[in-house]
């Protein structure tokens, strides 16, 4: 099955999330299929274990959430 969100920008998508619910789903999740991976890696990398990597990728898909629901950029 083709992604139509795969090749729409990181911006309209960040911009999407603010739609209505099932069109801001599919955008959150291509995002996150997009960065998820190399996120993680670098929590990983940076903060040496497992346990706080994945609460900070927690943390900020979270932050990265709320920032583009609000329209606002991530702090």
């Amino acid at each position: 099955m083709h992604n139509k969100l795969s090749h729409t920008t990181d911006a309209e998508l960040f911009g999407m999330i603010r739609a209505p619910h099932t069109e801001a789903e599919r955008a959150f999740a291509e995002l996150y299929n997009r960065y998820s991976q190399k996120l993680y890696l670098y929590c990983r990398k940076v903060l040496g274990n497992e346990t706080d990597a994945h609460d900070v990728f927690q943390e900020t898909w979270m932050r990265f959430h709320t920032a583009a629901q609000r329209g606002t950029g991530v702090e």
